[in-house]
């Protein structure tokens, strides 16, 4: 028998079961259409998860990737302010080894930090003369401002992912950005059903988002919202996940602006109301002079 659960983004209660893996069940909200475990998990489980078990060869994918990362500082910085001066003080959060932060540092960023709940990458960071802190004790007791926040597949693995991103993002700076780039699905009817979702494995995913509730945690941290589109796969996503999608209620549940336009070189079925795409990209500004 399934237990009814509080949506971890807007608390509304739900029962409806729309997938899962063995003895484990998805819910869907029928609010926000936030796909959740039914089995709960707290902070203390997740750090102790990932201090043991979550390093999946990362230290070879971030290596990997450090080409790519040396463009990213510089795309980041215009995103923040238009010129290709690094910012002042870039977090990475969940950063695993970082490597982008050294380039980060290489290009010219005066505080690069990272923050992870592995106690290895935060000793990697260290003796690479990188800033590094726990999550949690981040969002406690960051003693600056931050010119740009990056998310990189990180807020599906949160707990609570609405009160730590917003407690995460108030540490930036007037003006200041939040880049996100994660996992997102269409946003689906809330009927009881059993489809498959990529990377269903707990407790590693804990969250499966759609535009309406990532968008929720956005505004509701505060953050004006500049660039929001689905990308990847996105023919596949649609044959899959088509039939179940709500394009009605994506329309009536999003701003206009949301998703209206897709950057050149990205498939349409990525916008609104859609949103077909394995993943997604978000920029989002806090206010401020």
């Amino acid at each position: 028998m399934l237990i009814a659960r509080d949506c971890p983004i807007c608390k509304t209660p739900t029962d409806v079961p729309i997938g899962g893996v063995s003895d484990r069940t998805l819910l869907i909200c029928p609010e926000c259409r936030h796909v959740f475990w039914e089995e709960q998990i707290d902070n203390q489980q997740v750090r102790e998860y990932y201090e043991s078990a979550y390093h999946h060869h990362q230290d070879e994918i971030q290596e990997g990737n450090r080409a790519y990362y040396r463009s990213h500082v510089t795309e980041l910085a215009i995103m923040l302010n238009g010129e290709e001066a690094p910012p002042h003080c870039i977090v990475d959060f969940g950063c695993s080894y970082p490597t982008f932060l050294q380039e980060a540092g290489a290009a010219g960023a005066a505080r690069p930090i990272g923050v992870d709940y592995s106690p290895e990458v935060r000793q990697v960071g260290e003796d690479a003369g990188i800033e590094m802190w726990e999550p949690l004790e981040f969002a406690r007791a960051f003693d600056g401002r931050a010119d740009v926040i990056r998310f990189s597949h990180v807020i599906e693995h949160m707990v609570d992912p609405a009160d730590l991103f917003a407690a995460v993002v108030g540490y930036l700076a007037p003006r200041g950005i939040a880049y996100v780039t994660q996992p997102i699905f269409p946003v689906l009817r809330c009927d009881a059903a059993s489809l498959p979702f990529k990377d269903a494995v707990f407790p590693e995913h804990l969250h499966f988002f759609n535009p309406i509730s990532l968008f929720r945690i956005l505004l509701g941290a505060g953050l004006a919202i500049e660039e929001f589109f689905a990308f990847q796969a996105e023919e596949t996503v649609q044959s899959i996940y088509g039939e179940w999608a709500d394009l009605n209620y994506a329309r009536t549940h999003l701003p206009a602006a949301i998703g209206a336009s897709v950057p050149a070189g990205f498939s349409p079925l990525g916008g609104r109301p859609t949103f077909y795409g394995q993943n997604c990209r978000v920029l989002a500004r806090r206010a401020g002079a």
